[in-house]
């Protein structure tokens, strides 16, 4: 008789909390699980890191590191693994979360996710992060910062309280990998990351002697701009399988709309909604204090789907984005093409580091600000303040130039240097100066 193979998945869970002044040391809880059967050996764990006291004002910041591996002494799992991150931030229980910080999850130079502000959650997959019969280690690292500019000089002083202390959490889970689908590069982008969750609810309604479904999302983590997609479970899919066509009634922040978001089905209770972008309307911007209703006349004799587990995303395909620098003696221009398929950007923000000073720059509809100087290299960041202008838009197999710079002083091709470019966050590929 055959031996089923069992499959064990281990959470690594750390907690620390951050308080205004103090980054307290985190503690860790490990389960190790090991299994085998049938010669099959199942095992993940991390190696011990502490960090001692520090103490945060507004504008420093502080890491630490974790260690993840797929091996215990000389015992390597034999299977392909795959590994899920999450990193939670939010206000310790009883207190009040420290409104300008933020945090960052990195693997070297790679930046997983979007950046934390205040709370919220960076959610990744990692496919085939470990190979059967591999012995090997990922070294990934938490950046916090209490960036100075975010809130005011007044907040950030409310902040230096006892009243305000921050949890970071972070779980980390291994799986056998099961999907072909996968990248055979653990380190490709996410398709799109996750920028947090939100509170999500669902009823039924009457209207003008109408029969209708509504659903409410709000508690977002941060203002949300130029488009997002919200996933979410349903408890019955009939209410969303039968809406009537031209029936859904959005409003955000007092504005409403005809038809103004879109639905889709991703599996078996399980949908996405996002703004349809053909032109600006009120649904394409969220707000973190803010909430987004969506009402509609369905023919399922169940009006209510009863919707939970919401979770924003970023609406692009990050992997599909890719920066071209083009430099002629003080001419500094930025083109950004979409190579993804069936996949539209809306709005950018962009960072990079380059050797060259440039002249910073506000100009409808983007922004140029430089936001560090380590003597040698600046890092700057492009990105949309105006929604409503067409040249937001990027469809897919298209490349548009988004930014004019002059720099400070006439450049040499030769001597150019751009590095870690970065789309909301995202590490994409980019060239300099290529014909």
């Amino acid at each position: 008789m055959k031996k089923a193979l069992f499959i064990f998945t281990l959470v690594l869970t750390i907690v620390t909390s951050l308080t205004a002044g103090t980054l307290a040391t985190y503690t860790k809880t490990l389960t190790p699980v090991e299994g085998s059967v049938a010669a099959k050996v199942f095992h993940v764990e991390n190696s011990e890191t502490t960090i001692a006291n520090v103490r945060l004002a507004p504008t420093e910041s502080t890491q630490w590191t974790f260690f993840v591996v797929n091996y215990h002494d000389d015992v390597v799992t034999e299977v392909d693994m795959d590994l899920y991150i999450t990193v939670n931030l939010g206000a310790k229980a009883g207190f009040d979360e420290i409104d300008g910080l933020t945090v960052g999850l990195f693997e070297g130079d790679k930046q997983y996710g979007s950046t934390i502000i205040r709370n919220g959650t960076i959610d990744i997959e990692i496919g085939r992060a470990f190979l059967a019969n591999q012995k090997s280690t990922r070294k990934f690292t938490l950046k916090v910062l209490w960036e100075n500019g975010l809130v005011s000089d007044e907040t950030d002083t409310h902040n230096a309280d006892d009243q305000h202390t921050s949890k970071i959490a972070v779980t980390v889970t291994g799986k056998q990998c099961t999907h072909v689908s996968h990248s055979d590069d653990p380190k490709d982008p996410p398709t799109n990351p996750s920028i947090g969750d939100v509170s999500v609810s669902s009823s039924n309604i009457v209207v003008n002697n109408q029969d209708m479904s509504l659903l409410t999302f709000n508690n977002f983590s941060t203002d949300i701009k130029n488009g997002w997609i919200i996933e979410f479970d349903t408890e019955s899919d009939e209410p969303l399988d039968t809406i009537q066509d031209g029936t859904i009634y959005v409003t955000n922040q007092g504005v409403s709309s005809w038809n103004t978001v879109e639905f889709e089905k991703i599996g078996a209770n399980r949908w996405r909604m996002k703004p349809v972008l053909d032109y600006y309307h009120n649904a394409v911007d969220l707000y973190k204090d803010g909430t987004l209703t969506v009402r509609f006349v369905c023919e399922s004799e169940n009006k209510d789907p009863n919707i939970s587990n919401g979770i924003v995303k970023v609406p692009y395909v990050v992997s599909g984005i890719q920066a071209d620098f083009i430099t002629d003696y003080t001419n500094f221009y930025v083109d950004l093409a979409n190579l993804a398929e069936n996949s539209r950007i809306y709005g950018w923000e962009i960072a990079f580091k380059t050797n060259v000073e440039l002249n910073t720059s506000t100009i409808n509809p983007y922004t140029l600000e430089k936001i560090d100087d380590d003597g040698t290299f600046k890092t700057y960041k492009i990105k949309t303040i105006v929604s409503n202008s067409g040249v937001l838009y990027l469809d897919s197999g298209e490349t548009k130039r988004i930014i004019y710079i002059t720099s400070v002083s006439p450049m040499n091709e030769d001597t150019v240097i751009v590095k870690d470019v970065t789309f909301f966050g995202n590490t994409i590929p980019y060239t300099v100066n290529e014909l």
